[in-house]
């Protein structure tokens, strides 16, 4: 169930929903449920992990959005890509930058579960990564890559997740 909440939440964020409310009030609302999870686990870092999981979901991918078009002349590069290698092919880059983008959106609860269970932690940062994938199985589907994007990230909350399980 908690997966489908995450494709939900993932295709209200990027627009493709009924509901649209402001930018960030999507993000607290995808951020809410990593925050939760954790509170089990150590509740003094559920408020650091709402915060991150928040600010990493606002991060903007628009470049990297369309995998097989060229970065337009006198686009403004994200803000991941100062962390992807020059020289790399534009399809290279873009998925990048959706795998980044999408690692920053699970970003709180990746850094809160390395002191706890590193494990999980893992599984958290694969939910987000799984992303870039999504972008190369989905490309021209934004509706089914938005739904998906929001699945694999909320993966790893259907696993540990007592809470939600």
């Amino acid at each position: 169930m908690i997966t489908y909440l995450g494709g939900l939440l993932s295709l209200m964020h990027g627009g493709n929903f009924p509901l649209n409310p402001p930018k960030q009030v999507k993000g607290f609302l995808w951020a809410l449920p990593y925050a939760i999870v954790c509170i089990p686990y150590n509740v003094y870092l559920a408020p650091i992990v709402l915060i991150l999981c928040w600010a990493g979901k606002n991060t903007g991918h628009g470049r990297g959005f369309n995998l097989t078009e060229p970065f337009e002349d006198g686009t403004e590069a994200e803000f991941v890509e100062r962390f992807i290698p020059d020289g790399l092919p534009v399809y290279t880059q873009k998925v990048l930058i959706m795998a980044l983008t999408g690692l920053l959106a699970v970003s709180g609860a990746v850094i809160a579960f390395a002191f706890t269970d590193i494990s999980v932690s893992l599984l958290f940062a694969v939910g987000g990564l799984f992303k870039g994938i999504n972008a190369m199985i989905f490309d021209s589907n934004t509706e089914a890559r938005e739904f998906a994007d929001g699945v694999t990230a909320y993966t790893p909350l259907a696993i540990i997740g007592g809470v939600f399980g």
